[in-house]
């Protein structure tokens, strides 16, 4: 089992799951999250990757967020799991 990394380009944090098993040429949907928390931010795309096998996920590389707010863009083959992520929302944590 190999761990999770970040890698930063062109902007972005990249949080990225080697053992996953799609590739980027398989990404067609993403899942968004808004929270002024950063690191909240991507200590749940490290839990959300490895849970259900996703192959990466990004945070904006700045540490001022835009509007008060840090985006997360989770990438997955499909929107297939649309309503199961929807339950990492919360009050510092907005889904959408």
């Amino acid at each position: 089992m190999k761990k999770i990394y970040l890698e930063n380009i062109d902007g972005w944090t990249y949080i990225v799951n080697p053992d996953s098993k799609n590739k980027r040429t398989d990404i067609t949907g993403k899942y968004l999250w808004f929270s002024s928390n950063k690191q909240s931010l991507i200590s749940m795309a490290e839990d959300i990757l490895v849970k259900y096998g996703l192959l990466c996920a990004k945070v904006p590389q700045s540490d001022i967020p835009s509007n008060d707010s840090f985006i997360l863009c989770v990438y997955d083959s499909s929107l297939k799991l649309k309503h199961e992520l929807a339950k990492y929302s919360d009050d510092v944590i907005l889904y959408r």
